[in-house]
């Protein structure tokens, strides 16, 4: 067991499980058969079906989840509905990029309140940039897609 250095075995009663996120077989201990999305199927195939996952795993994607860790230029586009609202959401923040480009740009007066409104109402990394998303983002879009 790659957890806890313990050979696996496998009999009638118990065999060794599956982890969906490293791919390698864990035992009964180390593999409680808890389900996370896998970031690496959502990216490559939009694939949000919960998988079996060993505890390090899940702890570790747990901490992950929040964290803008995803390019939008990892996402392989696909004609799945919800993507549409990943695409809509993308469009939208780039518009809000240029605005406050402009912005600083003119030193406009509006520059300050729009910066005081957008870092009250938004993630810290969404005002920064465009490009990354958090896994916690990624699941919403397509749970609200799906609606």
């Amino acid at each position: 067991c790659p957890g806890c250095k313990e050979r696996l075995t496998s009999s009638l009663f118990s065999a060794p499980r599956y982890c969906h996120y490293l791919g390698l077989y864990f035992c009964a201990q180390c593999h409680l058969g808890d389900l996370r999305v896998i970031p690496s199927r959502v990216a490559e195939r939009w694939d949000f079906e919960p998988r079996r996952v060993c505890r390090d795993a899940a702890a570790y994607l747990d901490t992950q989840v929040n964290q803008p860790l995803v390019s939008i230029t990892r996402v392989r586009r696909t004609k799945v509905s919800s993507q549409a609202h990943l695409t809509e959401m993308h469009a939208l923040r780039q518009k809000l990029m240029r605005v406050q480009q402009v912005l600083r740009e003119s030193s406009c007066d509006f520059s300050d309140t729009l910066a005081a409104i957008t870092s009250a109402q938004l993630p810290a990394y969404m005002v920064r940039g465009h490009d990354l998303y958090t896994m916690q983002d990624l699941i919403r879009l397509h749970l609200e897609g799906r609606g």
